[in-house]
């Protein structure tokens, strides 16, 4: 009996693992997509949204010019002829600043995306427990004690009143629930990417409008971190992945060792890495220096 319910949960366990590394396939694939936001600015839904922001900057553009040049010219030893040309040349770089701010925004995506896809390219695909290793190892990082892996596989005897198969079922299923919950909580955050980058691509007009002005600069300055902090999140969640697949093997042996503490080894490596992916995006923007 005990052998039937044994195949049943090794079957139910590798059916398991690969739907987690199916499941971080399609997170990747996500990242690595480049042409979305081309095609979600230039849908016919968002483009008016588009033209009315880029009015809004406009507009702001010209307050904030009239601003500065009634200030400076407060000071007649400003007032040359220079200084004025260099003013309205400084307008013109303002008003095809914000013509372009969805392309400039793009450009900077596909820029990062095109760098993360050639690093990808000669990585290779990620997983979170490799296909490469050996059945005991997958089932050691999936969460399980060597002892209970042993058994699973076959190469230990299970007693009669064994009542390993029931501890294993148990704790397969609920290592599975919270995989689930991990993964879907990983989804979130990179869907909630994508959405951060659309709103910063249609909005990009109003901000990168202060660049006409030199007290207000900065907030554009800031914009164009934000940005680039929210583009490279991507970078920073593959080498994370990546990173969790390098030390998985490692940090279960480690646990291995500690005893009845392993029982939650493999929990404890998933919830590292879905804390990890909650703090891209405060990593990516600490490395932009735009916190």
């Amino acid at each position: 009996m005990f052998g039937i319910q044994l195949s049943v949960i090794k079957s139910i366990l590798d059916s398991s693992i690969d739907s987690l590394n199916k499941a971080l396939a399609a997170i990747i694939s996500l990242l690595t997509k480049s042409s979305w936001i081309t095609d979600i600015t230039s849908s016919s839904q968002v483009a008016p949204i588009i033209a009315a922001i880029k009015g809004i900057a406009l507009t702001l553009c010209a307050l904030f010019f009239l601003m500065d040049f009634f200030s400076k010219t407060m000071n007649l030893q400003w007032v040359k002829w220079e200084n004025i040309l260099m003013f309205f040349i400084k307008m013109v770089f303002a008003k095809i600043l914000i013509d372009k701010a969805p392309d400039i925004c793009e450009m900077i995506y596909s820029g990062f995306n095109s760098v993360i896809n050639t690093a990808y390219s000669r990585i290779g695909t990620p997983q979170i427990i490799p296909d490469s290793w050996s059945l005991e190892q997958k089932y050691i990082a999936f969460g399980l004690s060597s002892d209970e892996a042993s058994k699973l596989t076959g190469t230990t005897s299970l007693g009669i009143f064994d009542l390993t198969p029931l501890l294993i079922n148990v704790k397969v299923n609920t290592m599975m629930m919270l995989y689930d919950i991990i993964m879907a909580i990983c989804f979130v955050i990179v869907l909630g990417r994508f959405f951060e980058l659309v709103v910063y691509t249609i909005i990009a007009p109003v901000p990168l409008a202060t660049f006409c002005s030199d007290g207000l600069h900065d907030i554009g300055k800031g914009f164009l971190k934000s940005y680039v902090a929210v583009s490279i999140q991507a970078l920073v969640l593959i080498i994370m992945f990546i990173a969790y697949t390098a030390i998985t093997n490692e940090v279960a042996a480690v646990f291995n060792s500690s005893g009845s503490f392993f029982m939650f080894g493999g929990l404890i490596n998933i919830l590292a890495l879905a804390l990890g992916v909650m703090q891209s995006g405060n990593w990516a923007k600490r490395i932009c220096g735009a916190i």
